[in-house]
């Protein structure tokens, strides 16, 4: 079943239906957590590519020369976002 209750009950009814139990329900935990791994390693490779400061670097290169336009993408708070600050954390 889906409540504790339930499962309990069918355990002690049947000791045996525990792997029948198992077998359909630890799919969908499975597929969850799977997923859930796959989504981190994406935001971690899009944090590590810095996306937000390239599209605000090639926007701003557009009205400012380089330099300019390289600090004015750059985070504000160095100490969190900056560009050594997750090697560091």
């Amino acid at each position: 079943g889906q409540d504790f209750r339930g499962f309990v009950e069918a355990l002690f009814t049947d000791p045996l239906s525990l792997l029948k139990v198992m077998a359909t329900t630890m799919p969908y935990a499975t597929h969850f957590y799977m997923n859930y791994l796959v989504l981190q390693w994406v935001t971690h490779c899009m944090n590590l590519t810095r996306y937000v400061q390239l599209v605000k670097f090639v926007l701003f290169r557009r009205i400012y020369d380089d330099e300019v336009a390289r600090e004015m993408a750059e985070p504000e708070d160095q100490d969190y976002y900056g560009m050594g600050s997750r090697s560091a954390r």
